[in-house]
């Protein structure tokens, strides 16, 4: 009897190898039906993916996706449902594990494949018992300066949550009068997490504290979750004044009586927390933290990843970026002091900000949806096929814009309800110099993370279940990609200053390699790496200070971004050795894209069988 479960395991250590263990290979007749396995698996996949998605209503509203009761409930944050969906993911691999292995480049062997890892991956991550554990993504804390659902429900309620009817009005009400119960769930878990030794970094705490504490201040008629609710019941159908009036105040009691005092009591709980805490930054001062950072690096980049070879090749990235840097800024009239010091004189300059008024911020969202239609017009010469899916480019919201230069893409929802999504922080204009603003629409718009969800949804036929999957190394690397591709194409042509800012743009990905890394593998302290990163960037310390605290939050992401590059430009450098003059760089973007997000190996896989067709083709 074949151990199905070892042929799979045998299959991730090489997705999609030719090489299979004798017995695992699915021989003529060794199924008694290919396509009784299909539709057996097809249903399990199905059966997952229902089971994951009532569990996170959230993402429905989210997604655009229908399920019933979803728009009126919140996601379980309590520790008892974060032990039920550690369970539950756990014998969703065991049953995925158990399915007969698909015969060889099936696209039924590939969802295995990709699901199996996505699985074990969170399975072996909510196994250290702590955080947070979704697809994908992982973070070491209940709740950090930059998410939990202190911040994510807010972030739901005012910019994903439809109020088109008086159904729609009480859903609402119903996710706002919930949310006290979520606050009350991450305090309790932050605060069982330390007693097992799971303390954040104590600056941590206090920005947690801090921003938790601006979303507890009344009154509560005046507050973002109200206004907005109050902004969208003027659009909703079928409603009089008086029941509008009605559903406001219904509202205004709800954050009164509930919502604003579960805030502060979380907020009391965070500050309260700082006494027990350190200013250690990196998980490697957790209870088996190398272990646990070697599994983020894995899921945020991919299974062979080392922290040591990352830390390494981040130096040798901003070694060869600062050199190319120096020749353009001496180009641009900045001949005096190290690359980066020129960088910071460069982002001071009058010429570069938009003034800090209404003016200026129009003239800023103008800006960014001009090079987002130049780049749409020149797609065509890089990805063939590419839909023209519609894009809004939006400020953060005020009540989640902390002035910190954030920039945040939403992919459109599955039911075209709502476009692809820009939010751009605009309450500090400072932080976003005329010359960095063509690659940060490069990487966030076309061809980057707009370009990559809209082409994935329309020509992408995987099951649900892997769509609920976004590997970030894949995701980010290609957005990081897409800048290089951009610049290649010569949407910098002519235009030194926004050349200088896509070099800076990747300088900031190379730098973060090493900050990362140092964090958490080398033992660097938060003003070391800050000191670090300023050095490398030019950019502005407080900036630089938030990158820094944000990559102490979220251990691992930040490597994703030029890891993921590194991968996709080696994998094209290869393509081109073989096919020299036939190199198709159309034809290799599509295939990169039309398959989805999917593990970097099994990326490796599908172009390396893209090149080969070419040549047989040739031939």
């Amino acid at each position: 009897m074949i151990d199905r479960r070892n042929c799979l395991r045998a299959a991730l250590l090489g997705p999609l190898a030719l090489l299979v263990p004798p017995g695992c290979r699915a021989e003529p007749g060794a199924l008694d039906d290919l396509r009784a396995l299909s539709r057996h698996a097809n249903g399990l996949f199905g059966q997952i993916f229902r089971a994951e998605i009532a569990g996170r209503p959230e993402l429905v509203t989210r997604s655009g996706l229908e399920m019933p009761g979803a728009l009126a409930r919140l996601d379980d944050r309590s520790q008892a449902g974060f032990e039920r969906t550690r369970l539950r993911r756990i014998e969703s691999l065991r049953k995925l594990e158990e399915l007969p292995l698909a015969p060889q480049d099936s696209a039924l062997r590939r969802d295995q494949v990709a699901l199996v890892t996505g699985y074990r991956q969170m399975v072996e991550l909510s196994g250290f018992g702590h955080g947070r554990v979704s697809q994908a993504i992982a973070r070491p804390y209940v709740i950090d300066q930059i998410s939990g659902g202190w911040r994510e429900v807010p972030d739901l309620l005012i910019t994903r949550q439809p109020v088109s009817d008086k159904r729609e009005a009480m859903a609402y009400l119903s996710r706002l009068s919930l949310l006290a119960d979520t606050l009350d769930d991450e305090r309790r878990r932050l605060m069982a997490e330390a007693e097992a030794g799971i303390v954040p970094p104590e600056f941590i705490l206090e920005q947690s504290a801090r921003r938790i504490a601006g979303l507890a201040r009344g009154p509560a008629a005046g507050h973002p979750l109200v206004i907005t609710f109050e902004d969208l019941l003027t659009g909703a159908q079928g409603l009089t004044a008086r029941e509008a009036k009605d559903l406001r105040d219904m509202a205004v009691r709800i954050m009164s009586t509930r919502t604003l005092p579960a805030y502060q009591r979380l907020a009391d709980a965070s500050d309260a927390l700082r006494t027990r805490a350190s200013n250690v930054p990196g998980v490697w001062n957790l209870p088996d933290g190398d272990a646990y950072y070697d599994a983020l690096l894995a899921l945020y980049t991919h299974q062979s990843a080392s922290a040591e070879e990352y830390h390494r090749q981040g130096q040798a990235l901003v070694a060869a970026l600062s050199k190319e840097l120096d020749p353009l800024l001496r180009q641009a009239g900045l001949e005096e002091g190290s690359v980066s010091q020129r960088l910071a004189r460069l982002w001071a300059r009058d010429d570069q900000k938009f003034t800090d008024d209404g003016a200026g911020r129009r003239a800023f969202l103008d800006e960014l949806d001009r090079l987002a239609r130049k780049a749409r017009r020149r797609a065509g010469a890089w990805i063939a096929r590419l839909p023209d899916t519609p894009l809004a480019i939006t400020p953060l919201p005020g009540a989640l814009d902390w002035g910190l230069g954030e920039a945040v893409y939403r992919p459109p929802t599955a039911s075209g309800t709502r476009p692809g999504t820009l939010y751009v922080s605009t309450g500090d204009l400072s932080l976003w110099p005329r010359f960095a603003l063509p690659a940060l629409v490069h990487h966030e718009t076309v061809p980057g993370h707009h370009a990559e969800t809209s082409l994935a949804m329309d020509a992408s036929r995987q099951p649900d279940l892997r769509r609920l999957f976004w590997p970030a190394g894949y995701g980010e690397g290609w957005a990081t990609y897409a800048e290089t591709l951009a610049d290649e194409a010569g949407l910098h042509e002519g235009d030194t200053l926004a050349r200088i800012g896509y070099l800076q743009s990747q300088l900031l990905r190379a730098a973060r390699l090493v900050a990362d890394t140092g964090l958490h593998r080398m033992r660097w302290e938060r003003d070391r790496t800050i000191d670090y990163m300023v050095e490398v960037t030019g950019m502005p310390r407080r900036q630089m200070a938030a990158e820094t605290d944000r990559m102490a939050a979220w251990p691992g992401q930040a490597t994703s971004y030029m890891a993921g590059k590194q991968f996709i430009l080696s994998l094209r450098e290869r393509a081109e050795g073989v096919l020299g003059r036939n190199f198709d760089p159309a034809g290799f973007h599509h295939t990169l894209l039309a398959g989805g997000p999917r593990p970097l190996d099994m990326l490796r896989h599908d172009l390396e069988s893209w090149y080969e067709a070419q040549i047989r083709g040739v031939d």
